[in-house]
């Protein structure tokens, strides 16, 4: 059997967020990779605890982040349990480090959920195992 082409898979955030605060996950680093896709998967949203998810990029992990043109999404109240999805094409200008940040909650308690993975594609080689690919363990990929 030929493996598929599988990307390696980062599990950016699981959160219920309800302060209003800018959360940012840990930086991704690119570097090898051709290609970076987030998904980013709302839960329920509430009219005043939106969910406004950006992709941010710096050259080092722990500079500061700057958020890259039109790779934003303005996540309405009434989007509960929609699926996102962010392409970017690694190299040329783009800098090395990618995470996403997002604003939700308006500190009233009404929490906002969110999730967000990001896979990140090389053109022309496979992972071959569960490990490279960002699994836990080999169970957790399935061959058929």
């Amino acid at each position: 059997m030929t493996p598929p082409i599988l990307p390696k898979i980062v599990n950016c955030v699981v959160e219920a967020k309800d302060n209003g605060a800018l959360t940012m996950a840990a930086g991704i680093d690119t570097k090898g990779f051709d290609f970076a896709r987030f998904i980013i998967l709302t839960g329920t949203t509430h009219v005043d605890a939106v969910v406004d998810p950006t992709i941010q990029e710096c050259e080092t992990v722990d500079g500061s982040y700057a958020t890259i043109t039109n790779a934003t999404h303005d996540v309405l109240a009434a989007d509960d349990n929609v699926t996102y999805v962010v392409d970017i094409a690694l190299g040329g200008s783009r800098m090395r480090f990618l995470k996403p940040a997002w604003t939700t909650g308006n500190g009233t308690g009404t929490a906002s959920e969110c999730a967000i993975l990001c896979e990140l594609w090389r053109a022309d080689s496979r992972l071959n195992t569960a490990v490279d690919s960002g699994l836990a363990a080999a169970a957790d990929w399935v061959q058929l």
